[in-house]
């Protein structure tokens, strides 16, 4: 018979010890998040031990102690994870009750996904602008009544072990900016024209476009518009915080049935337009950095003799594209196409310009991160 486990006071630990050494308490979340997921996906119970062996350290073949299991057990419930033992064969199985969340349970998510979901909130939230963010709180709020608040701590102990940073520079989202893009999702779902002021950056003006939306775009910390541009007869992307009014046509449009669902799929940024074929060549020093990353879907790579790397793309040769490349620095070299070699050495000129040909600089002046690449990930930027 099923019994619940008696509350555990609640532990407070920094550091975890198995076998006498003393592990980040990291690794001690880590261990309890896999228990969880362990314990969700076996719906007939684990013993300690076989709870031991499926938490094992495979990067350094280490098994934590039963008595380290306990104590994890004890955590998880003291925080509210609802765990019950049954008596079996002379053995004791611990389980996961999942009756607390039988109704969540009838989305066919199983709890771990569910708490994987919750936990993603940070990113998806991230995501601001759209009309789904009210309804993702909303989500989220449904999963919250139907765990503890010490549950709920536990879960958001994770960002802690696992996170991301965005790049790109996010762009900050106002109201009407937000107001703005709920507007262009919904009239792309229902197919009707927009008629928008748009201040382009490039030609530093606004214009007046009438345009279809297609779709929005989420790239490099900000939301695009992909419209197509009856004026030009061609598709365009537009960023939406530049856009500064917006107007919703009752008139709607056909939407191209042959439009592509990657349509940023040619560039390596926020960028469309017929592909080239790039070839770059790395400095050894930075080659292992470069060879252990996939930055374009079309990317082939080759190790030379020189323990250079050879990689060559089919990408849009835009913004996006020269951007990537300046980024390495004098590490990176452009063989093909000539265009694009010429625009980078244009570039390279009047950045150099901005110092003046006898501009001098002490040293002490001068980061040394800036010269031990070690201390910059490999890179002489921050990329």
């Amino acid at each position: 018979m099923a019994s619940r486990l008696a509350e555990a006071p609640p532990l407070c630990y920094n550091v975890d010890r198995q076998g006498g050494h003393a592990v980040p308490r990291n690794a001690a979340v880590m261990r309890q998040w896999k228990i969880l997921r362990e314990l969700d996906a076996k719906h007939h119970g684990m013993t300690v031990d076989q709870l031991v062996e499926a938490t094992r350290d495979e990067d350094f073949d280490r098994a934590v102690s039963r008595r380290t299991l306990f104590r994890d057990i004890g955590t998880l419930t003291a925080v509210g994870f609802p765990l019950t033992t049954e008596s079996r064969d002379g053995h004791t199985y611990y389980m996961l009750n999942r009756a607390p969340f039988s109704r969540l349970a009838q989305t066919g998510f199983s709890f771990s996904e569910l708490c994987a979901l919750y936990l993603s909130r940070r990113v998806v939230e991230s995501l601001t602008g759209l009309p789904f963010q009210t309804a993702l709180k909303d989500a989220f709020a449904k999963f919250e009544l139907v765990i503890s608040d010490g549950m709920r701590r536990f879960i958001e102990q994770l960002p802690l072990v696992v996170s991301a940073k965005p790049t790109g520079g996010k762009v900050p989202r106002n109201p009407r900016v937000q107001e703005i893009g709920d507007e262009l999702v919904q009239a792309a779902m229902h197919h009707r024209v927009v008629d928008m002021l748009y201040h382009s950056a490039s030609h530093r003006r606004k214009k007046r476009y009438v345009v279809h939306p297609l779709r929005i775009v989420y790239a490099q910390g900000a939301f695009y518009l992909y419209a197509f541009v009856p004026e030009y007869g061609q598709i365009r992307t537009f960023a939406t915080q530049r856009v500064r009014t917006l107007t919703v046509r009752e008139e709607t449009f056909v939407r191209p049935a042959t439009i592509s669902d990657d349509p940023f799929g040619a560039s390596l940024g926020a960028g469309h337009g017929q592909p080239v074929h790039v070839v770059v060549r790395f400095d050894p020093e930075i080659a292992d950095y470069v060879r252990e990353r996939v930055y374009h879907a079309s990317q082939r790579t080759e190790v030379q003799r020189d323990g250079s790397l050879r990689v060559e793309l089919d990408v849009c040769n835009d913004a996006w594209l020269r951007s990537w490349i300046l980024g390495f620095g004098h590490l990176v070299q452009v063989i093909a196409p000539p265009a694009l070699a010429q625009d980078v050495v244009m570039e390279l000129r009047r950045a150099k310009s901005q110092y003046g040909e006898s501009a001098a600089y002490e040293d002490a002046t001068v980061s040394p991160a800036f010269f031990d690449l070690s201390t910059q990930g490999r890179l002489p930027f921050n990329r």
